[in-house]
């Protein structure tokens, strides 16, 4: 058990297989006496009897790993980066997007009628909030940026990263597992996490430095029912021996 919840063997349960390619092209510049580079790729992944935990039946068997089918992930990458003398410091930037369309393979909205099997698609969908064709707990388009400035002993910098909604879940855990998880997720337009820090060397072996996390105080959740930290100060003092 996990939380009340029973976790049960699927003997049944056949081994996935796939395959993945990708295709991209990176260039470095130099800008005065600033460094860079750009890196833009394209990839796309397939599944055969993909494994996924998943819920069949909630009270008899539980949470158990499943094969839901076929699947295909296709994607595009930017990333960017770069080193060099901005601010009046030496400055390093780096960052990136990545959107991806997951879907399943096997994916069919209709209800099959009283006493026929459900299908592989059929199972899929029932078993997904989401009346789309996405996988569960995907975040379609995610970001992140980095910056930091070096002055001699002293450094700041500054953070974010942006993750879209989750589309999609198991629909057992808005049904009967957490209480007004629906009402959340309706609420739920993905999260922006904005971030600083302040660091002074003081000697080559000791640093003191200050982070601020969730600088926007904002409320979120990586998976369900499981709200992540608030806004949050810290004092952080690193020795070297």
């Amino acid at each position: 058990e996990f939380g009340g919840i029973l976790i049960s063997p699927n003997p049944s349960l056949e081994s996935e297989t796939g395959w993945s390619t990708e295709i991209g092209i990176k260039q470095g510049f130099q800008l005065g006496r600033f460094g860079a580079f750009v890196d833009f790729a394209g990839f796309l992944s397939e599944y055969q009897r993909m494994m996924e935990f998943g819920f069949e039946d909630l009270f008899r068997i539980g949470f158990q790993s499943l094969n839901v089918g076929d699947t295909r992930i296709r994607g595009l990458e930017f990333s960017f980066g770069g080193q060099g003398q901005l601010f009046g410091g030496t400055t390093n930037i780096l960052g990136g997007i990545t959107v991806i369309d997951p879907t399943f393979q096997d994916w069919d909205t209709n209800i099959p009628p009283a006493g026929d099997p459900r299908t592989q698609g059929q199972r899929n969908a029932e078993l997904s909030t989401s009346t789309e064709n996405i996988l569960k707990y995907r975040n379609r388009t995610s970001a992140k940026l980095d910056v930091e400035t070096v002055w001699g002993n002293f450094s700041f910098g500054l953070s974010g990263i942006y993750n879209s909604k989750v589309e999609n879940i198991d629909a057992i855990f808005e049904l009967f597992v957490v209480p007004m998880l629906a009402e959340w997720r309706e609420q739920d337009n993905g999260y922006l996490l904005a971030g600083a820090r302040a660091a002074y060397r003081i000697t080559d072996g000791f640093k003191v430095s200050l982070h601020l996390d969730n600088a926007l105080n904002q409320a979120y959740a990586t998976r369900p029912g499981l709200l992540a930290a608030p806004r949050s100060l810290s004092l952080r003092m690193d020795l070297k021996f």
